[in-house]
């Protein structure tokens, strides 16, 4: 999914209870120290592709391979 979509209006369901995400969520969240919500809600989202993400929260800045997209950006 790249921003393109986004901006067309194409929405992606991600189910967050599949094993493999959890097991990718602990992986960041010893990696990168984020919180176990935090951890859960990326690895369900770079597991389905999707490799950017909005928040206000500095924790995910320490994160390679994402785009982080703060409140100011939009």
């Amino acid at each position: 999914m790249t921003l393109d979509d986004i901006s067309a209006g194409v929405r992606l369901l991600i189910d967050a209870n599949i094993p493999a995400n959890f097991v990718k969520a602990l992986e960041l969240q010893r990696l990168h120290g984020l919180l176990t919500n935090d951890s859960l809600h990326l690895a369900a989202g770079l597991r389905a592709g999707v490799n950017f993400l909005a928040t206000a929260d500095p924790q995910f800045d320490t994160v390679p391979g994402i785009s982080v997209f703060k409140p100011g950006d939009v």
